[in-house]
């Protein structure tokens, strides 16, 4: 079970068809950009997959001193194992190494006189770091014994991605706080596939390492933390890691017994790393960190996910809430190409999992530009914070009155009934879901056109959604029968005053015999 030698990983073609391959074939595999999909890995441990290849990847090419990553399997593997030169067998990427006093893949080595490891795992999926303690869901505990590549894909997830969970089991050092999270945001050429969304990373870090460094701590120390021995009595200072570390959180190491694999667990007394000051903010460069504040700290993704609100603050820097990661900026030569933006998350929280999110925002050169040009940005700034406003007017100030008024039938309105916030809110998610949907399209459309016609085009569009929403709810709403229309009329009058008021690019521009554009009001 020699990662660089033996093929564990199994990757599926565009034809369907499955092979397994060891580490570096997968990275000869990405350079042609072939990898259609990994049939064994779950959706939520993609992103750290994703990230391990480029740290891994990256931290291999600079050590050699590439200035682009290789394409042949049988130089990763060279390259990868100088990483490890002083053990001559690769135990650092054997998952199961019977001296514990020698480091396995993601587990390091156990000190003569650590506490001992009581705690037994038989499946990967219980190792893994989804909560599902009341079953519910994503059952838990499907596995079985699993297979090598499960154990590896659950060891991955576990050891980089995981927050704290009780004492004696710390997280990562990349996320504010222990029921935080680890957010990746990342750009990638719009028909990329895995592969090459990993080469574009590694070639992205390699072709500025000075610029990297600069948005990081140190640039140089501990790469893979696995290779140092620990006993969970002492943690390694994060200015003594290489920006692109690769983590281990827990103490684990993996047996086999009669061919099956099981996971041993310790506690630890501290953190692997401590980085506690720093809020997360460690030079990521997958990670969009909050800036609102005087300290800057990682992004901690909401139950909401990445919603058009946040993406749109994160994309354009509208009201100076985030700042983009590394990975996330353009490179000057894709600057005319069709790019995809894509993140993901998995939100944490207490004792619970409150969702794998992901988002793909397809981008026109004409939007990528921006970011090169301090008035651009500005100005897509400026934008994205005129579609977010006439979004909240269109729900909150248009249809939210409506509803109330639709439910509530009669002409004295009740504003502050403890029911309509119960009635209101389906309805309200309902108009905000269409409304994701369509905002990046309209917004990255509408970017040549003036700010007056541009927003007239999006407050149209607000209007039908609005009222195809709102047509929904009254067919949907309970009335007596003989005020069902009167409540109706009444619902549909408010709403369109309510439109035009707060929509005000709905209203109709008329020309004078001079020429001049006057507003018509109605």
């Amino acid at each position: 079970m020699n990662l660089l030698t033996d093929s564990l990983i199994t990757v599926a073609d565009s034809g369907g068809n499955s092979s397994s391959f060891s580490l570096p074939d997968i990275y000869e595999l990405a350079a042609t950009d072939t990898i259609s999909d990994f049939p064994r890995i779950r959706p939520h441990q993609i992103p750290a997959f994703h990230a391990f290849l480029v740290q891994l990847g990256s931290l291999a090419c600079e050590a050699a001193v590439l200035s682009s990553p290789p394409e042949s399997a049988s130089e990763w593997q060279r390259i990868l194992r100088s990483l490890t030169a002083s053990w001559l067998d690769d135990e650092p990427w054997q998952l199961v190494v019977a001296d514990r006093t020698q480091p396995a893949f993601l587990q390091p080595a156990q000190p003569e006189g650590a506490p001992s490891l009581k705690t037994v795992v038989e499946q990967p999926d219980k190792l893994d770091l989804l909560v599902t303690s009341k079953n519910h869901d994503l059952k838990q505990r499907r596995m079985g014994s699993g297979s090598a590549e499960d154990w590896f894909f659950a060891l991955l997830s576990i050891q980089t991605q995981e927050g704290f969970l009780g004492q004696g089991n710390y997280g990562i050092a990349r996320m504010n706080g222990g029921f935080a999270n680890r957010s990746f945001l990342t750009i990638a050429r719009e028909q990329a596939g895995f592969g090459g969304r990993v080469f574009r990373d590694i070639q992205a870090l390699l072709s500025n390492l000075e610029a990297y460094y600069k948005t990081t701590i140190v640039r140089s120390g501990h790469t893979l933390l696995w290779l140092e021995p620990w006993d969970g009595s002492q943690s390694l200072a994060v200015q003594e890691c290489h920006p692109l570390f690769i983590e281990v959180c827990r103490r684990i190491r993996l047996i086999e017994h009669d061919g099956v694999i099981s996971a041993a667990l310790g506690n630890s007394k501290v953190s692997r790393v401590d980085a506690k000051a720093f809020n997360g903010d460690v030079g990521d460069p997958w990670l969009p960190l909050d800036i609102k504040s005087s300290e800057s700290k990682a992004m901690t993704l909401a139950s909401d996910g990445f919603s058009y609100r946040r993406m749109a603050q994160l994309l354009s820097g509208f009201g100076g809430r985030y700042e983009l990661p590394f990975l996330a900026k353009p490179m000057k030569e894709e600057k005319n190409e069709p790019m995809a933006y894509e993140a993901y998350g998995l939100v944490r929280g207490q004792g619970k999992t409150e969702g794998f999110h992901r988002r793909r925002v397809l981008v026109p050169p004409r939007a990528l530009r921006l970011f090169y040009d301090q008035n651009g940005s500005e100005e897509l700034a400026e934008r994205c914070g005129v579609f977010l406003n006439l979004s909240a007017h269109a729900s909150g100030k248009a249809l939210r009155p409506a509803l109330i008024q639709l439910y509530q039938g009669k002409a004295d309105i009740d504003w502050n009934k403890p029911s309509n916030e119960t009635l209101c809110r389906p309805w309200l998610k309902r108009l905000d879901g269409k409304i994701d949907k369509k905002f990046f399209s309209v917004l990255f459309r509408t970017l040549d056109k003036s700010k007056n016609e541009a927003q007239r085009e999006f407050s149209q569009v607000l209007k039908k959604l609005v009222q195809s929403t709102f047509d929904e709810a009254a067919e949907a709403a309970p009335h007596q029968e003989d005020g069902r229309d009167i409540a109706r009329a009444r619902a549909e009058l408010l709403l369109a005053r309510a439109l035009r008021k707060h929509l005000p690019a709905l209203r109709t521009p008329a020309a004078t015999a001079n020429g001049e554009v006057h507003e018509r009001r109605t």
